[in-house]
This record gives structure tokens, C-alpha cells and sequence, in this order.
């Protein structure tokens, strides 16, 4: 007797998902859907691992792989055993720059075996920048100086930067008598290294996290969430359900006559006080933004689909009777599998678009929308709003200002 209710039509996975008894999303279990999307504990895997892209905490990996130190990016060995009156160079390297990355330039075990007079030499680093970059001379700029060398008194010299730009740096060590007498260089042992080290992507699109002299950095690590205080879903007319969704947020057009529907939610005047702190703030600057959402009931009768995110940003932004709603700007579709969730809004190019985070940087916003997406059953969903408890809509953010 064949099963009335099969899963599989051949090799084909006919219905939209399987999973097994324990799966909790994102907790315990597994599960796998029929358009490809599945979920496991642990994977095992014996032999090639194939796959166009990685994502570790909603970042591709070669995002995160690129911000990571590059060790040392530039390096030479040697006994330089130079000798001058003045100023002369004692190594030279060159060396890529990216910017935004974090770099340190180092000298190590040099010293003077021919001088006359105390504390009367000095080394220091000397650079061009440029594709490629002029010679580096004793008129070149100088970057750090390793102040009054003692005959024999071995020298490290070190220098630290931020690159604003992505360019090639020569980079030389020089060295120079402090009153005119002959002075020469020696590298005892396995001699002098100079080098350069690529410490990873600072975390800041601009340097200056603290202050000069006394008093306080002028910026804090600041991290919040807020909770909706009201939510309301609306036929595609304008009106506002007036039904057992009243206060729920309902996503996109059902075909059941209320035409092509979506929910709103806002924050209490407190709250937009709160928001507006973020008035101003550089996107680089902003580590964390994210909706909080949960998925009462999907459409298609399956527990996965794409949840469609805007901004809304008038005064009085719920809709009233007659008026018709507009469309969201920009929309964000992320994938939602099982109840939701926290979904990132930040900035990604061509994924994620801008409106979310600068409309929040321009003061502008007021609360957001959830709907709007008339692409089919996979688009149309029920989500909870300012009455559910803990699962109420949530915004959180975490920045430095």
C-alpha cells in the first residue's frame, strides 16, 4: 500500500521542508527545505569542501579575513656600517599601503662603535609616499626619531600609523651626528632588521579615538535596544484592521480582498529620544544594527520566508483612513526560517540597503514597516507586535560617539 502523504517523489523533496523532532531554529535540531536552504548541529565533513561564499555572523569570510593582521609585510637583514658627519641612510624598504589598515614600522639592534661626545647621535625613520614613491633623501619627512645615541648604547627605533590611503611608502633608516662629529653604524650579532608590520583593518573609517593631552577621549562605546510601544496593520486600502490583527504587523497581499496589506511600528517619545542620539553618528562608526522580529504565521502554511523591512519617517506615521499607503524605499527582503528573529540592517553594497541606518544618522526616523511585497505566498506573513511580551518588535544598536 503506498503512503498517502509522501515526502519524496523520487530523488525530489515534494514537500517544503523536513526536519527533524527536536529542531528549534537556530537552537537544536536539523532541517532541510526543498529550495536548497537547510540547517544542522555539527557538520562532518571527510574530503573537499566546495562553496562560493562563507558567512560567519552575518559577514562573508574574506570581509573578516581581510580586517586580520598580515603579519610583517615588509623586512631586510643586514650590518650597515655607514659613517657620516651629518646625516646619511643606513636601510631602505618598500612596501605596499592599504587604507584603513593599522602599521608599524621597526628598527632593531643598531648602534654607534665610532663617535665623539655623549648622546650624540640620533636614528630616525624617514619616508615618501607615492606610485611609485621618489627616493627617499635626508629631506624626505621624517615619521619618529630615536633620540641621543650613546656610543655602543644599542637602538630600537619604532613608529606606528593609521594609512589614509592605499598607496607604496620607501621607507628609510638614517642616521645623524648631533654635533658634527664622525659617526658610523654597527649591527652586532645577526645584524640590523628593519620592518614593517600590518597589524589588520582598523576598526574606524578615521583615526583620532581619544584626545591629546589631558582630559577624557571625546568618545564612548554606547549600546542599546529600544521595544516598540505601539503596532498596527493596515489593509491596502489605508484603513486599519480592525480584527484579531489590529495590533500585529501582517505582510503583503493574501488575495482575501484586503488588498496588498502592512504593518508599522514606532517608539515612545523617550524612546526617539534615545534614536536621535544617532543623529550625526559616521556609518563606519555604527557596530551593530538590527531589527528584532517574530513570525506569528507565514502565508504558504510553511515555517520559512522572505520578510520585506522599510523605514517610515513622518510625523503622524500611521496611516490614516483613505490615504493610500505608499510603497517601502528600498526594500530589504531577508530570509526568515521558523519564528524570526534579530535581522541585521546595517549597510551591505548591493545586499542591505542604506536608507535603514541613514535614516537614523539624519534623525528622520520614527519607526518601521514590515510589508509591501506583492511577489507571492512567500512574501505574505503575520508578525507580532507591541502586545506580544518578549517577542515584541526590538531595535538595537551599538556605536561610537
Amino acid at each position: 500500500m503506498a503512503f498517502t502523504d509522501p515526502i519524496l517523489a523520487g530523488e525530489e523533496l515534494i514537500r517544503n521542508s523536513i526536519h527533524s523532532e527536536n529542531y528549534i531554529p537556530g537552537v537544536s535540531g536539523w532541517r532541510i527545505a526543498s529550495d536548497g536552504a537547510a540547517e544542522f548541529d555539527n557538520i562532518g565533513i571527510r574530503e573537499n569542501l566546495w562553496t562560493p561564499a562563507i558567512t560567519l555572523n552575518g559577514q562573508d569570510l574574506g570581509t573578516r579575513l581581510d580586517a586580520m593582521p598580515r603579519g610583517c609585510v615588509a623586512y631586510i637583514n643586514g650590518n650597515p656600517a655607514v659613517q657620516t658627519t651629518a646625516e646619511i641612510q643606513c636601510m631602505q624598504v618598500e612596501v605596499d599601503i592599504v587604507a584603513g589598515r593599522y602599521y608599524e614600522i621597526f628598527a632593531t639592534n643598531i648602534t654607534t662603535d665610532i663617535q665623539t661626545g655623549t648622546d650624540s647621535a640620533e636614528f630616525k625613520f624617514r619616508w615618501t609616499l607615492g606610485t611609485p614613491p621618489p627616493a627617499v633623501t635626508t629631506s624626505s619627512d621624517i615619521l619618529c626619531l630615536g633620540l641621543r645615541q650613546s656610543v655602543f648604547q644599542i637602538a630600537v627605533v619604532r613608529y606606528t600609523f593609521w594609512s589614509g590611503a592605499t598607496t607604496r611608502a620607501r621607507i628609510g633608516l638614517f642616521v645623524s651626528s648631533l654635533n658634527g662629529s664622525n659617526v658610523r653604524t654597527w649591527a652586532p650579532g645577526g645584524g640590523c632588521t628593519l620592518g614593517v608590520i600590518d597589524h589588520g583593518k582598523a576598526p574606524y573609517a578615521h583615526p583620532g579615538q581619544g584626545t591629546v593631552g589631558s582630559g577624557v577621549p571625546p568618545r564612548v562605546l554606547k549600546e542599546w535596544t529600544i521595544t516598540a510601544n505601539d503596532s498596527r496593520a493596515f489593509n491596502g486600502d489605508g484603513t486599519r484592521r480592525t480584527d484579531s490583527r489590529i495590533n500585529d504587523m501582517v505582510a503583503g497581499d493574501w488575495q482575501n480582498g484586503r488588498g496588498n496589506q502592512r504593518g508599522w511600528f514606532s517608539f515612545s517619545a523617550a524612546d526617539q529620544a534615545t534614536l536621535n542620539d544617532l543623529i550625526g553618528v559616521p556609518s563606519a562608526d555604527i557596530q551593530i544594527a538590527e531589527v528584532y522580529l517574530w513570525n506569528l504565521q507565514w502565508r504558504q502554511a510553511s515555517d520559512d520566508g522572505y520578510l520585506s523591512i522599510g523605514f517610515h519617517n513622518t510625523e503622524d506615521f500611521f496611516l490614516h483612513v483613505g490615504e493610500p499607503p505608499g510603497g517601502i524605499p528600498n526594500v530589504y527582503n531577508p530570509y526568515s526560517i521558523g519564528g524570526g528573529g534579530w535581522f541585521d540592517i546595517r549597510h551591505i553594497p548591493g545586499i542591505i540597503p542604506s536608507n535603514f541606518v541613514d535614516s537614523m544618522r539624519d534623525g528622520y526616523l520614527n519607526g518601521f514597516m514590515v510589508g509591501n511585497c506583492p511577489f507571492g505566498a512567500q512574501f505574505c506573513g503575520v508578525w507580532d507586535g507591541n502586545n506580544a511580551g518578549a517577542a515584541t518588535p526590538k531595535l538595537h544598536m551599538k556605536y561610537w560617539k
